[in-house]
């Protein structure tokens, strides 16, 4: 689930384990309304993890690789 994002990145939750500097592909459903300008997957890097108080989920932030 998306919870932010910017033009250099974004921050969403998941229950998926990440390290500090993951690579992740990230792609839009929609290429026509994505935040994102260009189409297919965007090289992302992690570079924050934090645990959701009260939850096993984890709030991801990446930024593009360029």
């Amino acid at each position: 689930m998306t919870i932010d994002i910017s033009a250099k990145g974004m921050r969403f939750r998941s229950h998926r384990e990440y390290e500090l500097e993951d690579h992740l592909k990230i792609a839009f459903t929609d290429a026509t309304s994505a935040p994102w300008h260009g189409t297919g997957e965007f090289l992302c890097k992690v570079v924050r993890v934090a645990p959701v108080p009260g939850s096993a989920a984890l709030d991801v932030s990446v930024c593009r690789v360029e």
